[in-house]
């Protein structure tokens, strides 16, 4: 194990501790539940109170996320939770202003998959996050999310990213042959349906290739 490890507690056992201490510490916080706790549980990083607060102010009632993304601005003091779920991520961000004891200022945004465009990884200055770029479908968009271990980070955007490809990708299309047909007129009306645009074609090449090893 590497010094890079050692720091951002990647071993198992770091992984374990970590879990636990999170689980001890947060369980109890008002609106916390065991299915929104065990992801945070199983995020890189020891959350602060504020990270906590943010990523409950990110997960809408009913939504179970399936991943958690937090890190903290230290010169500027603004804590970021970027939270991905089914069908997009919900970004969340703030800080009190340099002014302990007010309330904490929560800014934020909810990126639909439908409209994500790209997903990045960056390091400037000491910090390392993603940033996501896409549209609304009025006004362009392009919003960061730090996180604290640089390796949890690309996993996340590789996540987010896998996440969207799935969510956004079409359903094939039900292929629908009468199979009482001979096999020349069940290709002939297969062949109808790709000159039509209506089969991608690797779907027309497999079912092809059924029919002509049926009628064999």
């Amino acid at each position: 194990m590497g010094i890079a490890d050692m720091f951002y507690g990647r071993s198992a056992k770091a992984r374990e501790r970590r879990a636990a201490k999170v689980r001890n510490k947060y369980a109890d916080v008002p609106g916390m539940t065991p299915e929104l706790l065990e992801p945070l549980a199983q995020s890189a990083d020891m959350p602060s109170r504020d990270r906590v607060a943010l990523y409950l102010e990110a997960v809408p009632a009913g939504a179970e996320p399936r991943r958690v993304l937090h890190g903290t601005k230290v010169y500027t003091g603004t804590s970021y939770v970027g939270v991905l779920f089914d069908s997009g991520l919900t970004m969340r961000w703030g800080g009190y202003g340099g002014i302990r004891g007010t309330e904490l200022e929560v800014h934020g945004a909810d990126l639909p998959f439908g409209g994500m465009q790209k997903v990045e990884i960056f390091s400037h200055e000491g910090d390392d996050g993603i940033l996501v770029s896409g549209s609304d479908g009025t006004n362009d968009y392009s919003i960061g999310c730090l996180g604290f271990d640089p390796q949890d980070v690309q996993e996340f955007a590789q996540a987010t990213v896998a996440a969207r490809d799935q969510f956004v990708q079409p359903a094939s299309p039900d292929i629908n042959i009468d199979s009482s047909l001979p096999p020349e007129q069940q290709l002939a009306a297969l062949e109808q349906m790709r000159s039509l645009g209506a089969i991608p074609e690797d779907l027309y090449a497999a079912t092809a290739a059924k029919i002509r090893a049926s009628s064999h």
